[in-house]
């Protein structure tokens, strides 16, 4: 459930602030990240909840099966400024640009562009900033939730927004032997730039602290 445009008020640093609110809440079991009768699908989702300069919304999932790499399921729904929602399947979101987390090494598609034909609709997001990885309890690890701008064109005129991107699934430990190959490779990366591949009585000093 979605409340787009919600009247926010309050203070903050004891100076009245005024403003507006999305609330969004996401109701299941596990039935979000496993699927199949033995649970053996590993569920992930791309979703972009999208606030228009002119007042309208805009709502888009992307649901994946993370070992397949596939995608299940994709909607976007537009709110109109009287609230009425419209339901649209032709959707396509491609990644443009990604970031590599220094805290998990998961690489994050953060920049996208979104193509609704029927809506006349080419858009692209842009992060306020990359780090916006949220730290979460294995297998999960980690998610990457975070705002940003959006801007483009529908049917012929100039948009602009504020958007949040939430990335779910990409951190997921799916493969244990590979991210321990991919920790494994890192390490031996850190170790090189430290130490030498041929020591020297110098080098054995200097790294024992013996003058």
């Amino acid at each position: 459930v979605s409340y787009t445009r919600l009247a926010l008020q309050g203070d903050v640093d004891g100076k009245p602030v005024t403003g507006e609110a999305w609330l969004d809440h996401q109701w299941g079991g596990q039935g979000w990240v496993f699927g199949a009768k033995k649970k053996e699908r590993i569920l992930g989702w791309d979703w972009l909840g999208i606030q228009f300069d002119d007042e309208r919304e805009l709502l888009l999932m992307v649901h994946r099966d993370l070992k397949e790499k596939m995608t299940l399921c994709q909607y976007a729904a537009l709110v109109n400024k009287d609230g009425a929602v419209c339901l649209h399947k032709d959707v396509t979101l491609t990644p443009t640009a990604w970031w590599t987390s220094p805290h998990t090494d998961t690489c994050y598609p953060v920049e996208w562009h979104i193509a609704i034909p029927s809506l006349q609709l080419s858009l692209d997001f842009q992060p306020l900033a990359l780090d916006q990885e949220i730290p979460m309890l294995p297998p999960i690890r980690a998610i990457w939730e975070g705002a940003g701008r959006v801007s483009g064109v529908m049917a012929g005129t100039a948009i602009t927004g504020w958007a949040r991107l939430e990335l779910h699934g990409h951190a997921y430990l799916i493969d244990l032997p590979r991210h321990l190959d991919g920790k494994i490779r890192n390490l031996r990366k850190h170790l090189e730039n430290v130490l030498p591949r041929q020591f020297t009585q110098h080098d054995i000093q200097r790294l024992a602290g013996m003058n």
